[in-house]
């Protein structure tokens, strides 16, 4: 009976090699983050650089750089007269915009695949990482933090490790409402199934991208902020965001977004459930504007029509309804929670 035990776990045991090995071969054949917008960001993360040289480094990639026009001349950004080049595009719409933009349609090339392991259609991820992009931004100026720009990138890398991990888990898992779910919960499955989860997936692609050790440990840490050594407020903030933005969706009231936040990730803030629940309807409401700007500008290719999928994301991402009247402390049924 002991030598069959034996034998099981010995199997089991190279059974999880080889998929790891399957993994890591992944990781491998994953394609790289655009190289110019790299540069674009490591040029422009300090000070001495000109329009100019920023315009240079666009035009290095023609497909970006056509895609940067045409979106500088969308109704979006209301600039008062048509842009005809790079450098009046750097300096109309100004370099931090520049940046946020270039990393959208960056990051949208990654994420914007189909994730049925996670029960996500095409377009899903890279929505709710726009959202968890922009909520970590509004998080990063309620507490003061002074990194939003790097916040934001990381909100929209958070959970890339989903794009290597999702057809392992297509086959491995038929009941998908965990994984749908997220969380601590969902991370843990992952382990229990794969050996390894998209949080420290994250981190190994963020290191073969050669992103600064800071991405790689807020990606590793993100569903557990207390374990971050270095880094557990940018971490916790990455970790509110992802959750936020999930429950705006589900929450058909503003109080039941708040609900299942992180215990860890308030705590490291100093937060409340009531100190975030002000911020909501400007949430929401920024997330659904840039939502919509983003499928009807970015996900169109050349006019060939709305990306799969962009649709029926969008119109997980209407309005709740929601007035500011409905956020005072002790309204309804919320003085339970708070």
């Amino acid at each position: 009976m002991r030598a069959a035990f034996s034998w099981e776990k010995e199997a089991a045991v190279e059974e999880l090699e080889v998929l790891m090995e399957r993994i890591r071969e992944r990781i491998e054949k994953m394609p790289a983050m655009n190289a110019v917008a790299l540069e674009l960001l490591r040029v422009t993360s300090g000070d001495g650089y000109s329009f100019q040289e920023v315009a240079d480094i666009l035009a290095s990639d023609a497909s970006l750089a056509a895609r940067v026009l045409r979106l500088a001349n969308s109704a979006y950004y209301g600039l008062p007269r048509r842009v005809e080049s790079l450098g009046m595009a750097v300096s109309m719409i100004g370099v931090r915009a520049l940046r946020r933009m270039v990393m959208n349609i960056t990051t949208y090339d990654l994420l914007k695949v189909n994730l049925l392991g996670y029960g996500l259609e095409e377009g899903g991820l890279w929505a709710h990482s726009l959202a968890a992009s922009l909520a970590a931004a509004e998080l990063c100026d309620l507490i003061a933090y002074p990194h939003q720009e790097e916040m934001r990138l990381v909100g929209l890398l958070h959970d890339v490790g989903k794009v290597i991990l999702s057809p392992f888990l297509e086959e491995a898992v038929e009941d998908r409402e965990v994984l749908m779910a997220g969380g601590r919960t969902g991370l843990k499955l992952e382990s229990e199934l794969l050996g390894i989860n998209h949080a420290e997936v994250g981190a190994l692609i963020a290191d073969r991208w050669n992103l600064s050790p800071r991405f790689e440990e807020i990606l590793r840490c993100h569903h557990a902020p207390e374990e971050s050594a270095n880094l557990p407020r940018g971490t916790a903030i990455v970790n509110l965001a992802d959750s936020m933005v999930r429950e705006l969706i589900r929450s058909e009231e503003p109080f039941k977004a708040v609900m299942g936040l992180d215990r860890a990730a308030l705590r490291i803030l100093h937060l409340t459930e009531a100190d975030l629940l002000p911020h909501l309807v400007s949430i929401n409401s920024r997330i659904l504007e840039e939502i919509r700007q983003w499928t009807g500008e970015v996900l169109e290719e050349d006019g060939a029509g709305e990306a799969p999928g962009g649709a029926e994301y969008r119109d997980e991402w209407e309005p709740l309804g929601w007035e500011e009247g409905d956020l005072r402390p002790g309204k309804g049924e919320g003085n339970r929670v708070l």
